[in-house]
């Protein structure tokens, strides 16, 4: 994957020229390990503005349908207050990876054992990384 980073990038993603990304679609990039997932600017603007709880099941809902509303709901508890406004990049878009691959990992809110992505990150933020990828 291209990736941008340095002057004028919030944070490393992928690059919006090379891969020929708008800021006002909502597209996925499909790498050898991870899904690079771009929300267009006005559904970031309104993801942005959700208590984290709803923000995380709203990006678990993109990855894994219900099951993965209530799991990014938990991922949201265990997150806290956290402000959201911090995920947008330099065109006020979100993006998130997670894995092609998936396991079973235990999380501190009810039931307690979920099937999720062996790598999650959203923006700045690596919620787990049972790959070894590192951040970018």
């Amino acid at each position: 994957m291209k990736f941008v980073n340095g002057y004028g990038v919030k944070y490393p993603h992928p690059d919006y020229v090379y891969y020929q990304i708008e800021a006002w679609e909502t597209c996925y990039i499909s790498g050898n390990k991870l899904i690079h997932y771009h929300i267009d600017k006005y559904y970031s603007n309104s993801l942005s503005q959700l208590a984290p709880a709803a923000f995380f099941a709203a990006i678990g809902a993109i990855i894994g349908g219900p099951l993965g509303a209530a799991v990014g709901a938990a991922l949201g508890i265990v997150a806290g207050n956290t402000a959201l406004s911090v995920l947008v990049d330099e065109y006020d878009c979100i993006w998130f990876w997670y894995a092609k691959s998936w396991e079973f990992k235990w999380l501190p809110v009810y039931p307690y054992l979920y099937y999720v992505p062996k790598y999650i990150r959203i923006a700045t933020w690596t919620a787990w990384d049972d790959l070894g990828i590192g951040n970018p």
